[in-house]
C-alpha cells in the first residue's frame, strides 16, 4: 500500500483507493492534524485496505465449498462488506453510520491505544534500564 499526500476536494480529510492500492491524506489535513488525528486516520484507511481485501477474497472464494469450510468467519466478514459496498454512502449521516464506517473508527481508535501502550512500555523499560 502506498500513501500519499495531496489537495482533496470536499470534507475528505483521506480515502483510499483499492484500484490503486493507495491512501491519499489532504495536505492541509497532514500540516495541521495532531499524530494522534493522523496517526487514527493512517488506521482508519489501512483498515479499508483490508476490508477490500477480504471482500476480494470473499468474491473469489464464495462458491467454493472447502473455502467455506476453512475460511467460514473471514468470508462471512466478506459478506458483510460485500454489502456494505454494493450500497455505500458517500455523505452525511448515512456515510457515517455505515458497519465499514463504524469498524474502521473502532480499530483506528484501539490501534492507536496499542500503539501508545508499546511506546509507553518501551520507554519505561529504558527508565528502568538506565536507572540501573
Amino acid at each position: 500500500m502506498t500513501v500519499t499526500t495531496e489537495k482533496l476536494e470536499g470534507n475528505d480529510l483521506a480515502k483510499y483507493s483499492d484500484a490503486e492500492k493507495t491512501v491519499t491524506i489532504d495536505s492541509d489535513y497532514l500540516m495541521n492534524a495532531s499524530a494522534r488525528e493522523l496517526t487514527e486516520t493512517a488506521c482508519h484507511e489501512a483498515r479499508h485496505s483490508y476490508q477490500h481485501a477480504v471482500f476480494n477474497l470473499y468474491r473469489q472464494l464464495k462458491d467454493d465449498p472447502a473455502s467455506q469450510i476453512i475460511l467460514a468467519d473471514i468470508l462471512d466478514e466478506g459478506e458483510k462488506y460485500a454489502e456494505c459496498f454494493a450500497t455505500y454512502k458517500e455523505d452525511g449521516l448515512d456515510y457515517y453510520m455505515q458497519y465499514v464506517e463504524e469498524e474502521c473508527r473502532a480499530y483506528s481508535e484501539d490501534a492507536y491505544a496499542d500503539y501508545v501502550r508499546r511506546i509507553t512500555e518501551i520507554e519505561e523499560e529504558k527508565t528502568i534500564g538506565t536507572a540501573n
